[in-house]
């Protein structure tokens, strides 16, 4: 999985795109999910549109296929991770800056499970994400190792 993981990520990098997830499911027909965006935090309608995902598509297909580490069978996907995209490693805290965002604990806090407030970045040294909750002045932080999952809550109404 690291060396699909780093293809994928090579497959971004050389079509200007940034690697969010991969996915792989093996349960009947193996199948290989690549989640990609334009760098940064792109304003719904900017990210990554399905020419680049083809491109990144083919040249992640030929580095799997010269290597030979997928079954000839598999199924490849690349696409955008969506406006609500996850939030799967520390440095997306950073990148999504003022946008709002959901986080999911593994226990509770405030007697909640999950939090939801405004992203004021990440403490990458520190591993802990800062989140701006309504209501509150302080920023609460939250150590990565606490955090089960996450991602970006876009506001539809407006």
């Amino acid at each position: 999985m690291d060396k699909i993981e780093q293809w994928a990520d090579e497959a971004c990098i050389a079509h200007e795109v940034e690697l969010v997830d991969v996915e792989v499911s093996a349960s009947g027909r193996p199948l290989l999910r690549v989640f990609a965006q334009r760098p940064g935090n792109p304003a719904p309608g900017k990210g990554i549109t399905i020419d680049e995902c083809a491109q990144v598509s083919r040249f992640l297909e030929a580095m799997l296929d010269a290597e030979d580490t997928m079954p000839e069978n598999y199924i490849l996907e690349v696409s955008s991770p969506g406006i609500e995209r996850p939030l799967k490693k520390l440095n997306h805290f950073e990148q999504v800056k003022g946008s709002k965002a959901r986080v999911v604990l593994k226990k509770q806090r405030h007697g909640q499970n999950a939090l939801e407030g405004e992203v004021l970045g990440a403490d990458l040294e520190r591993e802990v994400v800062l989140l701006k909750l309504e209501g509150q002045e302080d920023a609460e932080e939250i150590g990565w190792p606490e955090i089960k999952k996450a991602h970006v809550v876009f506001d539809f109404s407006g």
